[in-house]
């Protein structure tokens, strides 16, 4: 924490910065910066809401249909899963964080369903059925939670490719959004051995 010679991955500098400067809560300041009505819609005066959000709302407008299954990993506070079944999915949100999950759950509409899952772990997608999901989505969570503060307490990704593959319909759609490593993760923040974090 204050070594300040060998400064560490993103996460432990933003960590670091969040906690001894601002004295904030990192986990916290997430929320708050990228949604607004305490978690539970995406900031409008942001790239979020600017960018992603409208980016979104018009993407899933052209590929959800009333009939479309759709799978939310690392659903966070819910807000795309809600956004997946105001457009007409059967929407479930897994997340590994109880607390997140309680905001989505006192935000959800109809056709929303949020489940306590730990991601990346045997037996966290367990209770998705085998080939039921015509979309899967991920948006940042394969940063937050495969790139960790400490790396040995990352999940396995190689398990969680493992049950995208298995819940995913044979013709279904799997997307990933992740911020681009040029503006958000630059190489000079990691180590040589893992140059992306």
């Amino acid at each position: 924490l204050l070594d300040f010679e060998k400064f560490g991955n993103f996460h432990q500098q933003h960590g670091q910065n969040m906690r001894l400067n601002l004295r904030i809560d990192p986990a916290e300041w997430w929320v708050k910066q990228k949604f607004s009505d305490g978690g539970t819609r995406v900031r409008e005066d942001s790239l979020y809401g600017s960018v992603q959000w409208n980016f979104l709302k018009s993407y899933f407008r052209k590929i959800i249909e009333p009939t479309s299954k759709v799978l939310d990993i690392g659903c966070g506070t819910g807000v795309y899963t809600n956004l997946m079944a105001q457009l007409g999915g059967d929407a479930t949100g897994v997340d590994p964080n109880p607390e997140y999950l309680g905001i989505a759950r006192k935000s959800c509409v109809d056709g929303a369903t949020f489940v306590l899952a730990e991601i990346g772990s045997k037996g966290g997608l367990d209770s998705i059925a085998d080939s039921s999901m015509d979309l899967i989505f991920i948006s940042d969570a394969l940063l937050f939670y495969f790139v960790p503060m400490i790396p040995e307490s990352a999940p396995n990704i190689d398990i969680l490719l493992s049950d995208i593959f298995r819940v995913l319909k044979p013709e279904g759609k799997f997307i990933c959004m992740e911020p681009h490593s040029t503006f958000y993760l630059s190489p000079w923040l990691g180590d040589e051995k893992r140059p992306f974090t």
